[in-house]
């Protein structure tokens, strides 16, 4: 993220924590295509959420670690498979979308929503939003990590 979004962001009162320097984090095994620039963007703050820690971007920490409390970094494939129940048509078609999308933002004022990295289909490339009822639907919010940090900063409208 660029110096300027991150002033930009800290001036709307957002709370800005960098990585622990020399710490390393993989990328999840699941996603094979994350491009560098965007790992390099996840990778620079430990914490990154406005005043009320009700809209958050996701850490590269954070996909290594199961929150206790709170919401996991992919808390909303979690409830869309809760939802499906023993639906195995409908858990496939779930579990084949989030395979294809590396979540990056979430929030949690108002409907959930969140803002995810498409890793393959018609979306490939673009930074994607989905809200509930049905995560699965989604429209895109940004054709580049730049376009995605100005939606970021618009108030990631979904």
């Amino acid at each position: 993220m660029s110096s300027t979004t991150i002033e930009q962001l800290i001036q709307k009162r957002w709370k800005f924590v960098p990585a622990v320097r020399d710490s390393f984090h993989s990328i999840p095994t699941r996603f094979t295509s994350v491009p560098l620039d965007l790992w390099h963007f996840v990778s620079s703050y430990q914490t990154f959420c406005n005043a009320d820690e009700t809209q958050w971007l996701i850490s590269a920490a954070d996909y290594q670690n199961a929150a206790a409390e709170g919401f996991n970094w992919n808390e909303f494939e979690t409830i869309s498979l809760r939802a499906a129940a023993n639906d195995q048509a409908t858990i496939e078609k779930i579990t084949s979308f989030w395979d294809q999308h590396l979540p990056v933002f979430m929030r949690v004022d108002g409907e959930y929503a969140y803002a995810a990295y498409c890793l393959a289909g018609e979306n490939y490339g673009c930074y994607v939003a989905g809200r509930e009822p049905e995560f699965e639907e989604v429209s895109v919010v940004g054709r580049s990590l730049s376009e995605f940090q100005a939606w970021v900063l618009r108030g990631a409208d979904t």
